[in-house]
């Protein structure tokens, strides 16, 4: 019996990123209403309010899903779709809010973004194709939310649809289910 033993290895350890469903950036009215009414499969990062008597501090209290306070993101890398954290630490996420503005929001990002784009809606429209939905205050007065709490509803509701349709069990039927049963051929 031949026992070989792995050599060490002197390459830094692989950064293995975690999973998330949705990642909600900014603590403002409408991202707290976004993140509360996605319930467990969000994840609320907010880069202020890392003390626990705060006022961010008591909404550990009622949020049912993850909450990191006093952690920066530092890049977005939309094409991998994923977020990177100041800590060292990546997420992957299906759907990403934005509560900070465009132009903080487009510094995050790593990617090359398109330079002929000018107006809001859109960066607003390459920015959803992307998986990144923006909540900051001017898209939650272009769809007409008369507060933060309506227009972190609003969004929620609309990502917890596209999540249902995305992650929906469809049995395979079809043209090719056909080739994988069994026949008799005569010969």
């Amino acid at each position: 019996m031949i026992v070989s033993l792995r050599p060490a290895s002197s390459s830094p350890p692989v950064d293995i990123p975690q999973r998330r469903r949705v990642i909600v950036i900014g603590a403002t009215e409408a991202g707290v209403c976004a993140a509360f009414h996605l319930g467990r499969c969000s994840m609320l990062v907010e880069q202020h309010g890392a003390s626990e008597g705060g006022p961010l501090g008591k909404l550990r209290e009622f949020m049912p899903g993850e909450l990191r306070l006093g952690e920066r993101v530092d890049a977005i890398h939309t094409i991998e779709r994923r977020l990177y954290l100041a800590s060292g630490e990546s997420f992957i996420y299906d759907k990403l809010l934005s509560c900070v503005s465009v132009p903080h929001l487009l510094r995050l990002i790593v990617d090359e973004t398109p330079s002929r784009i000018r107006g809001g809606e859109w960066w607003s429209y390459w920015l959803e194709c992307r998986g990144i939905e923006l909540l900051d205050t001017a898209a939650q007065l272009d769809h007409g939310d008369l507060d933060g709490e309506a227009g972190g509803k609003r969004l929620a509701e609309k990502v917890r649809r596209e999540m249902v349709l995305k992650f929906a069990y469809r049995p395979v039927t079809g043209r090719s289910s056909g080739l994988f049963q069994p026949r008799v051929v005569s010969g």
